[in-house]
């Protein structure tokens, strides 16, 4: 299990200079019984559980969900963004906030319906969930009964279960691009030669290769490719890229973040032509080194150590493989190295 190798492993500020998260804003949905009871005691464990994770981690911004009710770090704008959902469906408004949502605490005490569904929806999108009740194991629903469980009997287990879930779960996401992470980190030091090739009577050239044979996949984590685009075939539409979350063939509803000579970053979904983000820099005459960073909605990419794309707007979030790829470009890809930040073991 990840969760216990990672108890095991060096932490980030032995391995060198601690890494803050890639991303400062999380949110935490809690899918509970809407009985007073219920959203009494979750009110009063949001404030002490954000009280604890934010003394440890101050860098980070923290909101939690109940129902239709969000809280942040400004209590106005939470009040403002829960007012403005007041004429938008309930279920859809669940789903939305479920998909936006880093970690889904589930609550099973009571074997609700709603709840039910709403991990179903949590499982559906590959969230990371901790299920809790407070009766017995042998009481809950035949469905869930395969599902880990945590059980707390007091209101302090309860706080101490989501505090050290979420402790861990912040360790995974620190983790730096290093050898010291045993498994989770993977480099290829040899050179990658991409020469697309255009297929009979057609002169676009598109070649991609995967950088892992072994059928690796994630959803969370990063990839630092040192690449240098040797030759354009054609100097208007050519490019250098990496594909993320991408199925085998044909890399069909995958993220791509490529880069052309001109200097211009760009966020895709593959196939079709629409930018989900673009950023333009200056013109490409050497070797780079391009890193994205992708976890769960949110997206950073640095060209040469330098801010190029940051954006929210990472709907699908199922997990996939990586690979580096050319359009009409030839393409050296002298190094890639890579970091998963999984908190689901996929195997």
């Amino acid at each position: 299990m990840v969760e216990s190798w990672i108890q095991g492993m060096p932490s980030v500020t032995r391995l060198g200079r601690k890494r803050l998260s890639m991303k400062k804003k999380y949110r935490i949905f809690f899918a509970i019984p809407f009985d007073s009871a219920s959203t009494t005691l979750y009110e009063r464990v949001c404030k002490k559980i954000k009280m604890k994770i934010s003394k440890q981690h101050p860098e980070l911004e923290f909101t939690t969900v109940i129902g239709d009710k969000e809280v942040g770090p400004s209590e106005t704008l939470s009040d403002i963004a829960s007012f403005k959902k007041q004429n938008k469906e309930l279920t859809g408004q669940f789903v939305a906030q479920i998909r936006e949502s880093d970690v889904v605490i589930a609550d099973l005490t009571h074997n609700n319906p709603n709840v039910h569904v709403e991990l179903g929806i949590a499982l559906m999108q590959n969230k990371n969930i901790l299920r809790v009740t407070g009766r017995s194991l042998t009481e809950l629903g035949f469905d869930i009964r395969n599902l880990k469980m945590w059980r707390y009997d007091k209101e302090k287990k309860l706080i101490k279960t989501i505090t050290d879930y979420l402790d861990t779960f912040l360790k995974i996401k620190q983790l730096s691009i290093s050898s010291g992470y045993g498994s989770l980190y993977w480099k290829q030091s040899k050179k990658t030669e991409l020469r697309p090739v255009p297929p009979e009577g057609q002169k676009k050239r598109f070649v991609y290769k995967s950088i892992r044979s072994d059928n690796y996949v994630m959803r969370d984590g990063a990839v630092r490719a040192e690449f240098e685009i040797l030759k354009e075939h054609n100097p208007e539409d050519n490019w250098f890229g990496v594909y993320f979350r991408a199925g085998v063939w044909p890399l069909m509803v995958s993220y791509l973040v490529f880069v052309r000579p001109n200097g211009t970053v760009q966020l895709s979904i593959y196939p079709g032509p629409r930018s989900l983000s673009k950023s333009t820099g200056e013109k490409i005459k050497e070797r780079k080194t391009l890193l994205i960073e992708f976890d769960n909605n949110q997206l950073n990419v640095e060209l040469d150590s330098k801010p190029y794309l940051q954006t929210e707007k990472l709907v699908r979030q199922a997990v996939g493989h990586i690979f580096v790829a050319a359009w009409n470009a030839d393409v050296d890809v002298h190094s890639v190295e890579m970091i998963c930040r999984d908190t689901i073991d996929w195997s």
